[in-house]
């Protein structure tokens, strides 16, 4: 298994964990939200403190997708689909989707309601967008490689604000699961940069956090260079567990920056 899908499954695997983290609270001081069934009751609340070895370069993964980039775009930012621990496709930002005969455009729609952390909806412009950037020279993205088949690109059409059409130019075994890969960034936040070519040079590290803006679990409230991350709890994010309740349980991470792995 080539290196960057290890590194890619162990950050998915912090993510869940700390997006899934029940009971934490217990333990945190945190309070409990009752479901209205006991059994179903979930506990809410309480900060995970985590170390990281290495820090971020670039708040934007599309254009330096190191470990640490990753992992901040994991926790703030969110896919359309994604794939579980079985190989199985599960529905993120889009909530369904269906395909032509011949496998190559595919029908998605977004979740609704789905919002950014600033507020914004989250609409099939950004999805275009996202698209878009991954796939821009200028960008220099990393996942422009997965957006292409045969050396071409795929397509992004809107048919209105939820509903677009992805078509690829050839057959493509991986199908829609390539999007796993590709975060749907905020394009009222973005496109002026990369329209004017500099997209890389938007949410560097010295960027204020609350400029940094996604549809993922958590927000970017502070970063310290060389001493820590902070994370709080995205009040938009779309995720419920099966009772109901909002996640994340987490009111947030507090991560601290340890370089040196026998102080850590």
């Amino acid at each position: 298994m080539p290196s960057s899908r290890l590194v890619r499954l162990a950050l998915v695997g912090l993510l869940l964990a700390v997006v899934g983290w029940i009971g934490w609270s217990a333990w945190s001081g945190g309070t409990t939200q009752d479901s209205g069934d006991a059994a179903d009751a979930r506990t809410s609340g309480g900060r995970l403190k985590a170390t990281y070895q290495t820090e971020p370069t670039n708040f934007l993964r599309l254009v330096a997708p190191t470990a640490a980039n990753q992992m901040v775009s994991l926790l703030t930012q969110s896919t359309l689909v994604r794939l579980n621990a079985a190989g199985e496709l599960e529905p993120r930002l889009a909530s369904t989707w269906t395909s032509s005969e011949d496998g190559l455009t595919w029908t998605m729609t977004l979740r609704p309601g789905a919002k950014f952390s600033d507020g914004s909806p989250v609409t099939t412009a950004d999805v275009a967008f996202s698209v878009r950037a991954a796939l821009a020279d200028k960008a220099g993205s990393a996942a422009a490689g997965d957006l292409r088949v045969g050396g071409q690109p795929v397509t992004v059409q809107a048919l209105d604000d939820a509903r677009f059409t992805l078509t690829f130019p050839s057959p493509h075994g991986a199908g829609i699961a390539i999007l796993e890969s590709l975060p749907i960034l905020p394009r009222h936040k973005l496109e002026a940069a990369l329209d004017a070519g500099n997209l890389a040079a938007v949410w560097v590290p010295s960027v204020a956090p609350s400029d940094v803006v996604g549809a993922g679990p958590f927000m970017l409230k502070d970063y310290v260079p060389g001493q820590r991350l902070v994370f709080g709890r995205n009040p938009h994010f779309y995720g419920r567990d099966d009772a109901g309740v909002a996640l994340p349980y987490l009111d947030g991470i507090d991560m601290t920056i340890v370089p040196e792995y026998n102080t850590e």
